[in-house]
């Protein structure tokens, strides 16, 4: 994995790109229940798909069991700054309000910016030391995210190989010289996560 991880400071030319402003999400209908460390078996596969160990979800993440219209649920939870939380299982993708980006501060001079809970975990694997992290649970929070990158020197970008994410990275390219594309490392792939799974011969969603 040496090459993939040969980081390079090329930094691609960007265009302009506007994100829409902030409107806070209705009511999703979803009630927190309780949280605890991820124990579930089912959970523990999912995780072994995604080529995520338990130990890393478990220092950020949560096994948080919920309801929505009278149903049931639980999924792998990461909490936002304005105590949502972003819930994932293999079957479901969902979101409690108030729905928010997730900051975690090391007190360095150093962020890392993704887009989503499976790409920040698998960055975790091999940018770890030193670091602080960002990650947007939705491109449309990009400029309410401006005031903690701001803050930073030197920043990772490792958002999604699709439009919006193309267009995200290149507008914070614009907006901030201490930005750094690294989504090359992963260019065949749609996401790192899904980088990450390929290289370690995992299948799953």
């Amino acid at each position: 994995m040496t090459d993939a991880l040969d980081f390079l400071s090329d930094i691609p030319p960007s265009f302009s790109f506007h994100p829409q402003p902030f409107e806070p999400p209705k009511n999703d209908g979803i009630i927190i229940k309780s949280t605890r460390p991820i124990w579930h078996y089912g959970l523990k596969a999912y995780l072994n798909e995604r080529n995520i160990t338990l130990e890393t979800a478990n220092k950020y993440c949560k096994e948080v069991h919920y309801s929505r219209k009278g149903n049931h649920y639980f999924g792998i939870g990461l909490r936002n700054d304005s105590g949502g939380w972003e819930l994932r299982n293999r079957y479901y993708k969902n979101s409690s309000s108030p729905k928010d980006i997730t900051y975690f501060s090391n007190g360095c001079m150093q962020l890392v910016v993704t887009e989503g809970l499976f790409d920040f975990l698998t960055v975790t694997n091999f940018r770890h030391e030193n670091m602080s992290f960002l990650i947007l649970n939705s491109i449309s929070f990009l400029k309410r995210a401006m005031k903690f990158i701001e803050r930073f020197k030197h920043i990772e970008l490792y958002l999604d190989n699709d439009k919006a994410g193309t267009e995200a990275t290149e507008w914070l390219i614009q907006n901030h010289r201490g930005c750094i594309d690294k989504s090359y490392l992963y260019k065949d792939y749609k996401d790192i996560n899904e980088m990450w799974k390929g290289r370690n011969g995992r299948n799953g969603r």
